[in-house]
């Protein structure tokens, strides 16, 4: 049998930094690995896994009680973004990225949108994992959105790259013309 909240003073005490530390904020995102509580971090992070595993149907320490007293405090139950709302700013951003530079060729390592280099380059490895049957984020519709914008499945050398010293930061890979290749694209010389 699950102790109301009352019956749980370790419950208590956390609840109340959090109550603190929403207050404090304006929020109850705690890091995980918060510096300053450490112990808030991981009790914020065990009454995340809690909710999951009552909504999947599994036991839970998390009683209908506590749920509604963390949502009066504005609690959030998932700190990640939706991943589709993700997709589809990043693809925006990828569209207007070829808008400015005239491909969809951004470097892994591109300083002024970090986070954009790492999403196409994360595009082309969940393709790789789709084609080859394995578990992959990607699907037929993104693999299609991608290609109605000029999106090239692996990073290959462009003659802008080669004249501006590395301006594009490029892959060579075999399998990612190969890739290219088995959807029709065709390298452009």
């Amino acid at each position: 049998m699950v102790q109301s909240s009352q019956e749980d003073p370790g419950w208590e005490e956390q609840f109340f930094a959090l109550k603190a530390y929403q207050r404090e904020t304006g929020h109850c995102k705690v890091p995980a690995r918060f510096k300053s509580n450490p112990k808030l971090g991981r009790w914020v992070m065990t009454q995340r896994r809690q909710f999951t595993l009552l909504m999947q149907g599994y036991p839970s320490a998390l009683t209908a009680e506590r749920i509604q007293r963390l949502e009066s405090i504005a609690f959030t139950w998932s700190i990640r973004p939706e991943p589709v709302k993700t997709w589809n700013r990043k693809f925006q951003e990828l569209k207007v990225y070829k808008n400015t530079f005239g491909n969809c060729m951004v470097p892994q390592r591109y300083q002024a949108n970090p986070q954009l280099g790492t999403w196409v380059h994360t595009q082309r490895r969940q393709y790789k994992l789709m084609i080859e049957g394995k578990k992959s984020s990607m699907t037929r519709e993104k693999a299609q959105a991608l290609d109605s914008i000029g999106f090239f499945w692996a990073a290959k050398p462009s003659s802008a790259s080669r004249s501006n010293n590395n301006a594009h930061h490029t892959q060579h890979a075999r399998i990612g013309q190969e890739m290219n290749n088995s959807i029709g694209l065709v390298e452009d010389r």
